[in-house]
């Protein structure tokens, strides 16, 4: 993990990772370079899947619970990012 940032009761987590896994739980998920979860129960939100391809370095919790990511990567959902 190399950022984290809080928006309400969500938790959003940046890093270099490819999976995760719930809180108690031993099964891992796919969620590279980013992932939100609850900070009451630890669930990972199953509707948070951004498709990066690349580490992220930076999380920056903005208005209405939206979210500002940095890193090293050029694509999001299948996009070029300038």
């Amino acid at each position: 993990m190399r950022s984290i940032a809080e928006t309400g009761q969500t938790v959003v987590l940046g890093g270099s990772f490819t999976s995760a896994r719930d809180a108690g739980t031993t099964s891992t998920i796919q969620r590279p370079y980013l992932l939100a979860f609850d900070k009451t129960t630890g669930a990972i939100d199953p509707s948070f899947a951004p498709d990066l391809n690349g580490p992220v370095n930076a999380i920056a919790a903005g208005p209405a619970g939206s979210i500002y990511v940095g890193g090293t990567f050029t694509r999001v959902q299948g996009q070029e990012v300038p």
